[in-house]
């Protein structure tokens, strides 16, 4: 079976944090026998570069399962392979409505909205797609909408969620132990994978900062701990 990690960055202040994470993205991606590929270019210009996640379609035509990161990602060395954790039949994220306080279903309501698209029946989770599970049957999740809409329907992950609820994709939470963000249950150095979504202007991770540091630093401090408990190479 074919398979890929994608991730990719995009302005300054992801290109940094690409400096720190691509590395260990790659290293993950090699323990599991997939190929590496980050995104150099950008296609949906209309649109934040949030959209350009949709460039998976490219790859869901070539490879038979691919793992979607965003470049805020940290791989502990131990991390269980995804495919192996996630069927090829079914998406694979965490369902972050477990913890989000937001309003899943009507985001979905506001795509329909939005798109003139038929309204759909919420199916009771919300993927994260900062780190996701796909297979090429999941292909058609990726085709553009008629408008690329900003945060009030998230981007494209809110976007992506439509798609899977209209076409009752199956979905497994795989929990937020592979994709710990601020707002799931601490320690995020317990889990397998930290997410830094958002960790800026007193947001996300922005508390462990060190003075007269940045948010680079919070994943750099991170790097050290696990690498002294032994949890990176």
């Amino acid at each position: 079976m074919k398979t890929a990690l994608v991730t990719g960055a995009f302005g300054d202040r992801y290109l940094r944090m690409a400096e720190v994470t691509f590395p260990n993205l790659k290293a993950y991606a090699d323990r599991i026998g997939a190929d590496f590929h980050a995104l150099e270019e950008r296609r949906f210009l209309g649109g934040t570069p949030h959209w350009e996640k949709l460039q998976l379609a490219d790859f869901l035509g070539n490879y038979d399962r691919v793992i979607w990161s965003d470049c805020d990602i940290l791989v502990r060395a131990d991390c269980p392979n995804l495919f192996d954790v996630v069927p090829e039949s079914m998406i694979g994220a965490w369902d972050e409505s477990v913890a989000g306080p937001w309003d899943y279903p009507g985001f979905l309501d506001k795509w329909s909205a939005l798109t003139k698209l038929p309204r759909v029946r919420y199916p009771g989770w919300h993927a994260n797609t900062g780190v996701a599970v796909f297979s090429k049957r999941h292909l058609p999740l990726f085709s553009p909408p008629s408008i690329l809409a900003g945060y009030e329907v998230l981007w494209e992950q809110g976007w992506i969620n439509y798609q899977a609820a209209a076409r009752r994709a199956a979905f497994m939470d795989f929990g937020w132990k592979f994709n710990h963000m601020f707002i799931a249950p601490p320690s995020r150095h317990e889990s397998f994978v930290i997410h830094y979504c958002g960790t800026i202007n007193g947001s996300g991770y922005s508390k462990d900062i060190p003075s007269g540091g940045d948010y680079i630093d919070v994943i750099k401090n991170d790097l050290e701990i696990w690498r002294k408990r032994g949890l990176i190479p």
